[in-house]
This record gives structure tokens, sequence and C-alpha cells, in this order.
């Protein structure tokens, strides 16, 4: 008997919204950089970010991964 399942992600799809955490533009990322930015816009941002970050955390667990990701994309839903 075969399997023939399609993988959920084996890799690049050529879909940016799939592929955009391979490239470091994925929707966190995107969030990370306007996060950075100076002013009063950047700042309410971080704070609402940060809140939703540890909701984050608090229903994901840090799974073995390359430090050089980004910590979001070390995260899987516990279980």
């Amino acid at each position: 008997m075969s399997d023939n399942r399609v993988p959920i992600l084996a890799g690049f799809t050529g879909c940016p919204a799939c592929d955009g955490h391979f490239f470091g533009d994925g929707p966190r990322d995107r969030l990370e950089r306007l996060m950075r930015r100076d002013g009063r816009r950047a700042h309410r941002l971080r704070v609402a970010v940060a809140r939703l970050d540890q909701r984050y955390r608090d229903v994901t667990v840090e799974i073995d991964q390359s430090r050089t990701m980004p910590w979001w994309e070390r995260r899987a839903p516990w279980v």
C-alpha cells in the first residue's frame, strides 16, 4: 500500500504566502521590522504584539530547531 498523502510543507512551494518564512518575509517577520521603527505607531504595535506573543508562547512549546531561526519559527502547539 502506497502513501500518496501530500506533505503539508516539504520545502519551497513557489507560493509567497507559504514560503515567506524561508526568506524571512513571513507575516511575523514583517511585524518585527515595523516594530523596530521609531515613533508612536511602532510603540503601540510593540505593545499589542507583545500581548499576542505571550498568548502564542502560552499555547506552544519550543521545538528543537536551529537557534538561528526566529523564536516564533521554533514553536509548535503543545498537545
